[in-house]
């Protein structure tokens, strides 16, 4: 990573089976992409993996343009609804679309202030972001990013999660993170992700799926 950590990288299926502990790590950064309901966005094993993972003191990063919309928006199972809502701590307002813009803009008195990029609409190389999610905080949480054109991108959060004891940390965006089209503002938002998920330095190393 540009800001010196050591990562590894894995596929959730090793998560789901248990093959990678995610006690291991101290953070996780969890990249979606366009995975809707059809590729499931977040099984229910992967579900319980993670709500241990950040009950734990676990930090958590997710990106993805389907997260919310797939956990709460459609007619899932009820424990869909409540991991987004008490481990991501995340709700769902709408599908972006291009009606809030392909840009995102950090927002002043957080961690993510200064921050501004646009993600892919389909020239960048990437891949077309059709429908970006626009999201709520919850139980705490806070908004972090907008959308050029309104909206909340990414959500914060820093406390206790769960029935754990220990404070951990979620970060979600309601885009892809690897769809941002300039490397220098993807480097420069993975610092403030990175600032948003702790308090301190002295991180070492993380785990990417």
């Amino acid at each position: 990573m540009p800001q010196g950590y050591a990562f590894d990288s894995v596929d959730n299926l090793r998560v789901q089976d248990g093959t990678v502990a995610l006690s291991g790590y101290s953070s996780v950064w969890w990249m979606l992409g366009d995975e809707s309901t059809d590729d499931e966005t977040f099984a229910y094993q992967e579900q319980l993996r993670l709500q241990t993972y950040l009950e734990q003191g676990g930090r958590l990063f997710v990106s993805g343009s389907e997260i919310a919309w797939d956990l709460i928006n459609r007619a899932g199972p009820i424990n869909d609804t409540a991991f987004a809502t008490n481990y991501l701590k995340t709700g769902y307002t709408s599908d972006g679309a291009s009606g809030n813009g392909y840009g995102f803009t950090g927002i002043t008195g957080t961690a993510f202030a200064g921050q501004t990029g646009s993600f892919d609409n389909g020239t960048g190389g990437m891949f077309n972001v059709l429908t970006p999610d626009v999201l709520s905080p919850q139980g705490g949480a806070q908004a972090v990013l907008n959308y050029s054109a309104g909206g909340i991108a990414g959500i914060a959060y820093r406390g206790v999660f769960g029935s754990g004891t220990l404070s951990g940390a979620v970060v979600v965006l309601g885009f892809p993170f690897e769809s941002i089209t300039s490397a220098a503002d993807r480097s420069a938002l993975a610092g403030a992700i990175t600032n948003a998920l702790y308090s301190a330095a002295g991180v070492s190393d993380s785990l990417a799926y």
